[in-house]
């Protein structure tokens, strides 16, 4: 579906901070919130998400 493929931060001892947060501190239906925006829009967009009228 998406052009771009999604990476996320690796600190030093291999963790990811961010998969982490979305695991561990978000509700289901949040993380299902969040996983769509990515794919239907991030992943499509890229760094185009960014930009400004």
């Amino acid at each position: 579906m998406g052009h771009y493929e999604l990476e996320f931060y690796e600190d030093a001892n291999g963790g990811q901070p961010v998969l982490r947060w979305l695991r561990e501190e978000l509700t289901p239906t949040q993380r299902r919130a969040i996983g769509v925006a990515m794919a239907e829009i991030l992943q499509v967009e890229g760094i185009g998400v960014c930009r400004t009228g």
